[in-house]
């Protein structure tokens, strides 16, 4: 079974497309404190018992902030207690570099690609 759900904010979109208990949410726009509220729901709003992975295609994402790390960090907590593995692939250079000076991919699992973050396994 395939389900697409949007979530769309002025400056942060959400697709998320769900199939056999794997997420995948295509995440464009900010994630920054004009947007982080909004992104964590819409992210939270993905784990359910019948998920057991979400991944997070942040090839669209050209920004985080600090209250957008802070959202992930709620969400990485939430999806620890929901027994979902989140995971975030395809980030931009600029993301991946702050997710690494801040020690983000210690948090959250960081691919290279949507693909990759499904081989890895749940």
């Amino acid at each position: 079974m395939t389900e697409t759900t949007n979530l769309s904010g002025k400056r942060l979109n959400i697709d998320a497309d769900i199939n056999d208990g794997i997420v995948v949410a295509q995440v464009d726009g900010r994630v920054d404190t004009t947007t982080s509220v909004e992104f964590e729901a819409g992210i939270q709003a993905l784990f359910a018992p019948e998920h057991r992975q979400v991944v997070l295609d942040f090839r669209g994402v050209d920004y985080v902030s600090s209250a957008g790390l802070r959202a992930v960090l709620l969400l990485a907590r939430a999806a620890e207690e929901a027994n979902c593995k989140m995971k975030i692939a395809g980030m931009n250079s600029d993301v991946r570099s702050i997710f690494e000076v801040t020690g983000f991919q210690k948090v959250v699992p960081v691919f290279d690609d949507v693909a990759t973050a499904l081989n890895a396994g749940s």
